[in-house]
Parts: C-alpha cells; sequence; structure tokens
C-alpha cells in the first residue's frame, strides 16, 4: 500500500494542506490541515505587512503523518514535492515513523557520494555525475543515512530542458522503480483541481 502524503501545499485563496492515500487505482483524502494565517509580520523583502501562519507547513505536515500513524493507517511511502523534502521531515519520515520517502529536490542540495564519504566533501546534485533514469547513492548534508537519487530529464511545453531530482530513502528500489511510485504523486494534483473548481464555481 502506498500513502501518497503529497504536494502538501497550499491551494492559493484556500489554504489547505492534505493528504492523499493511495492504493492501487484508489485515492482517499485520509487528513487535512487548516493553514490560519493570524500573526501580521513585515516582509523584508518588500517591506509590506502580511499575514503568517503561526506554524509552518512543514510541522503541520509531521503532525498529519503522525495522527495517520496513530489511526495504524497503512502504506509504505511518504510522496511529497520540493516544499516538504527537509532534512527535518526525512529524519522524521524514515527514523520516526519508519517508513521510506521518495521527495523531490533541488539540483543545488549538498550531498557527497556514499562510496566518498570518508574521505570526500559535500558537492551540490547537479554535480555530481548522474545519467538520466539511473540511481547513485549519496548522504544529502544533515542526514545520517544514505539516500538513492535519480535524475528526470524532461522537456517543458516550452520546449525548454527540465531536471527533476528525486531522493529515496529505499535502497533496493531502481530508478525505475522511484519514478513509477512517484508518478502516484499527480492524484493529489487531480484532487486539487477538483476541489478547486467545488470553490470557484
Amino acid at each position: 500500500m502506498v500513502f501518497d502524503h503529497s504536494k502538501n501545499r497550499s491551494i492559493k485563496g484556500i489554504n489547505i494542506l492534505n493528504c492523499i492515500y493511495h492504493n492501487q487505482e484508489s485515492s482517499l483524502p485520509v487528513a487535512y490541515e487548516i493553514v490560519e494565517k493570524s500573526r501580521e509580520v513585515i516582509d523584508p523583502k518588500t517591506g509590506k505587512t502580511k499575514f503568517v501562519s503561526e506554524e509552518t507547513k512543514n510541522a503541520m505536515m509531521r503532525r498529519m503523518l503522525h495522527v495517520c500513524c496513530q489511526n495504524q493507517l497503512k502504506f509504505r511511502y511518504v510522496l511529497t514535492d520540493i516544499w516538504f523534502s527537509s532534512k527535518e521531515n526525512m529524519k522524521y519520515i524514515k527514523q520516526g515513523v519508519k517508513k521510506d520517502f521518495i521527495m523531490a529536490v533541488k539540483g543545488n542540495r549538498l550531498a557527497i557520494c556514499a562510496d566518498d564519504k570518508s574521505h570526500g566533501h559535500f558537492v551540490n546534485l547537479e554535480s555530481i555525475e548522474l545519467k538520466p533514469d539511473s540511481c547513485c547513492k549519496v548522504f544529502l548534508k544533515g542526514i545520517d543515512f544514505p539516500i538513492l537519487i535519480t535524475k528526470q530529464v524532461f522537456k517543458n511545453k516550452n520546449q525548454s530542458t527540465g531536471i527533476l531530482y528525486l531522493a529515496c530513502s529505499n535502497l533496493d528500489l531502481t530508478a525505475s522503480d522511484i519514478n513509477t511510485i512517484y508518478q502516484k504523486r499527480w492524484t493529489v494534483e487531480e484532487f486539487h483541481k477538483s476541489l478547486k473548481t467545488s470553490v470557484y464555481n
């Protein structure tokens, strides 16, 4: 079973984080959080006033995951986008609730190849020679367990080249396995689309 803890991000104008459970062909919302932006702050970049939540979205994600585990929901993987690929989340998923994750990560994330850990130094993922659809075992900076990294190269609608790095905590998977499982994250996009439609129509 797969717990598609995916794309936990706010829907513009609605401010909801949600967890989608995906099993084979079925997808079901199992947890959500309302993002209450009640604290007034000054944006240091613009100097304008804005409202923010007292709790970060990453903390909300971990709390929802904790509740799902308390409720004995059966799942194997937590899938997220870049917004939720922090080292705190990785550690909590792998070591806290004993699950595996597949997360999109930025190309400037610092890592060191597992074979070079004893005498190498950290470099950007972009600097590691990695062929598309292959895996490399690395240690991300701040993470004390090895992770598989795979790279997808694709064409955007404007014909520019895009690169997606995926980090996986299950060392037994192939690049093909990782990509196939991560595709299940897109079920949440359909949920977001239906939710937006119901709200704005």
